[in-house]
């Protein structure tokens, strides 16, 4: 595993627009590092849907509240830093997330510790663990 950079691209909602293009620019921001209790992943893939494109067009207020902003929901990559007292997850281990914050779009992102993370260490059962997730909320609501 590399050295992490000093810096990351992230995609940032600038204005709302339903033209993703236009709504969106690649930002460098500093290097994110866990606070305690999360984990920092090295994004892989990231899932792309109709709930973006929303997103930008502001159809969510509680996001789009103050630009810029984040997007992107859901994310599969590589731990590669933990922050204090996370007792389970580790530096090189695979992790699928579904993130409330909307910040998926980087190249890296913090999560916290939780259920929210499918955990594993190989890629394919991960990728499958959020997609289970996907479909346990479209037919179960949650």
């Amino acid at each position: 595993m590399d050295a992490k950079p000093k810096t990351f691209k992230k995609l940032m909602v600038q204005k709302l627009t339903s033209n993703f293009r236009e709504a969106v620019s690649i930002e460098i921001l500093d290097m994110c590092h866990p606070s305690e209790g999360e984990v920092c992943i090295r994004n892989k893939y990231v899932g792309i849907n109709a709930t973006d494109v929303n997103v930008t067009k502001g159809r969510y207020a509680s996001v789009g509240a103050k630009l810029p902003f984040g997007v992107g929901l859901e994310g599969l990559g590589e731990i590669v830093e933990v922050g204090e007292n996370v007792k389970v997850l580790k530096i090189g281990q695979y992790v699928a997330y579904m993130n409330s914050k909307i910040n998926s779009y980087a190249e890296y992102v913090a999560f916290g510790d939780s259920d929210e993370l499918g955990k594993n260490s190989d890629t394919e059962v991960v990728v499958l663990t959020a997609t289970s997730k996907e479909v346990r909320i479209v037919i179960g609501g949650g």
